[in-house]
């Protein structure tokens, strides 16, 4: 997905498939160390994911390495800048922002149990 995006220049729309990522990717890792939404009904609260994760996952359980403690919170002011029809995501950003989602995607799954991973 980030690569057609990235093709046809549509680096708003990439910065949101990359924000979603890393966010799916959390949510994955909250759920499975037992961690559940605060609301169920509203489904899982942007700013609890992020806090949940940084307290719970990297300082508490250090479970996550604290090198990724900014990078959701870092990929919403990115996606945040998107959503403003007057501004653009630039070239440079979203390749960055695709890099660091890979790279962000990887560290969170290499936590996660292998188990329905294929291996």
């Amino acid at each position: 997905m980030f690569n057609i995006e990235l093709v046809y220049g549509c680096h708003n729309s990439c910065t949101h498939s990359a924000y979603y990522a890393c966010f799916q990717a959390v949510i994955a890792a909250l759920t499975q160390a037992g961690l559940t939404s605060p609301e169920p009904s509203r489904g899982w609260g942007h700013d609890w994911v992020q806090a949940s994760f940084v307290r719970q996952l990297i300082q508490r359980w250090k479970r996550y390495p604290a090198h990724l403690r900014r990078t959701l919170e870092d990929f919403l002011d990115l996606r945040h800048k998107a959503d403003d029809c007057a501004v653009s995501v630039s070239q440079r950003e979203t390749q960055q922002a695709v890099r660091h989602t890979q790279a962000f995607v990887q560290a969170v799954a290499a936590y996660l149990p292998r188990q329905g991973r294929g291996e």
